[in-house]
Parts: C-alpha cells; structure tokens; sequence
C-alpha cells in the first residue's frame, strides 16, 4: 500500500605549494570499531596529545614512543608538510547518491543503505526532483532523475519510511519492494561493493582521522574541522572519509585544506592506507 501512496502523490507533482624543511614523522595505527574496544583511561597521556578525550570510544590509542612528532616549521606560506610525496591518491569510492541524500535530510547510515540498495538495481546517481516528505521522518516519496537522465517519462521514485527504503523503481516497473522480499530481479550475478556505513563506524573513523590529519599541519594548535564537511564512502571493505580543516601558517593565515582518508577495514579493526592533502598524497 505505501507503494501504491507514492503514485497517488506523483499523480499530484506536475589545489599551494608544498614548504621544504619541515619532516613529519607519523605513526600510524589501529582502531577498533566494535562495540566492545577499549577506550583510554588517562586523558593527559602523551598518546592524545591530538585527540579529544571525550570521543575516544572504539579507538585504541597507540603508546607514547608512537605518538605523531613534528618538528618547528621553517616555511611560514605553508600550512602542511610531509617528509615525501608518496604517489597518487587512490581510487575515490563513489559516494554520489549518499552524498545528494545526506544533504537533503538522511542520516549517514540510512543514506549509505539506500545508495547500496539502488547501487544494485543499476541506479548510479540521482538527481532529487521533489519529496513528498520529510527524509526522516514516516514516509516519504523521493522523485529522482536517475543516471543523468532528464526526461520526465524516465523519472525514477523510491519511498523510505522513517530513513529506511522499503520500495523502488519506475513508473512502469517495480524494482524493490520489502513486501515481496526486496529486489523484484535477480541480481546475484553481479557484484555491487557493500555500502552502507554504520553511525559507529562514521563516528571512529572521524575520530581516528583528525588526529592524523593534524599530525601533518605545521601549526595543529590552530585546526578547526568542519564537522559538516564529513562524506564517508564504503566498498566492501574499503571506506574514505573526506572532509577539511580551517589551519594558520607562520603568518597567521588561515586557510581550508581538502582532506581524503582511505582506511581498510579487518574485521572490527581500520587501519589508514592513504592520506591526501589539498590533493597531494603525504601518506
């Protein structure tokens, strides 16, 4: 029947060069994203000199001799510094829908489902026409452009009831409904990376990224994140989080530097792979 509301509301819808001398030496470590992980006991250890101890859940800090060391900037026009560049950046995991649904009103965990889900049935981006609803909250008919198409007649709909996607498809075709058991098709002969990111999951790895992120700043004392900034993207089990941070350089300038972390995931341990600054690969 929710399906079916859906259609009867449609009926009614007309790159800061890099400074020499400085070298960053950073160590790198694990996180521990079950439940059950340890957190640090004593906030005036050395080892979080750059966390904050009242978001150290599901982390495990490293010892004193690992704790990131940094030396006295010698460039003042630079805001960061690594000791080489180490190559490309890896490949970016596509977070295009979660990211559209994440801005109208989706959580993180709902918004990486849905993506998986459309992901699935052929659907690689989405461009919001209208909602019926709010993204949160009862039920709500999302009417969407799919795959950069714009003709109306090619307009793709799904309906979530409080963030959960329960159907899917087109005017003509239904795709996925959890009333006949979820995709209508078979899809098991192709393979879509899982993409759903848990909220505890998004929450460790913003914990374990700014740390590491400021350990490559000349002057971390003076980081400001945007916490709104954040976009995480999961396949299987390789995640990305981007965001950016607000930092001063000898001068006092402020400046907004782009920030990727790649991490692989080992049961309920990330480990970082891969940092890129302002485009530039330092790790």
């Amino acid at each position: 029947w929710r399906s079916i509301s859906c259609f009867r509301l449609l009926a009614s819808l007309p790159y800061m060069s890099i400074g020499s001398g400085v070298i960053v030496t950073v160590a790198l470590h694990e996180i521990d994203s079950s439940p059950d992980a340890e957190t640090g006991s004593e906030c005036d250890n050395k080892s979080l000199k750059y966390c904050n101890c009242a978001v150290t859940a599901m982390i495990t800090m490293p010892s004193n001799e690992e704790a990131p060391q940094t030396n006295v900037a010698t460039d003042n026009y630079s805001y960061f510094t690594a000791e080489e560049i180490v190559g490309p950046a890896p490949a970016e995991i596509d977070t295009r829908i979660s990211e559209v649904l994440i801005e109208k009103g989706y959580t993180v965990e709902h918004a990486t489902a849905i993506q998986e889900i459309l992901n699935t049935i052929g659907i690689e981006s989405i461009a919001i026409e209208n909602m019926t609803g709010k993204p949160e909250e009862g039920v709500n008919c999302v009417i969407s452009f799919p795959n950069g198409y714009t003709a109306r007649d090619r307009r793709f709909n799904f309906t979530t009831e409080d963030g959960v996607l329960f159907w899917a498809g087109f005017l003509d075709e239904d795709l996925y409904d959890t009333d006949q058991g979820g995709y209508i098709q078979n899809y098991s002969d192709v393979h879509v990376p899982e993409k759903d990111v848990t909220s505890a999951e998004f929450a460790a790895l913003i914990t374990h990224a700014e740390p590491a992120i400021k350990a490559y700043l000349n002057y971390p004392d003076t980081a400001n994140f945007k916490q709104l900034s954040y976009r995480v993207g999961r396949s299987d089990n390789l995640y990305q989080l981007s965001g950016s941070v607000q930092a001063q350089n000898g001068f006092g300038v402020k400046d907004t530097i782009n920030f990727s972390v790649w991490f692989e995931k080992d049961g309920t341990k990330f480990q970082i792979t891969a940092i890129v600054m302002y485009g530039v690969r330092v790790y």
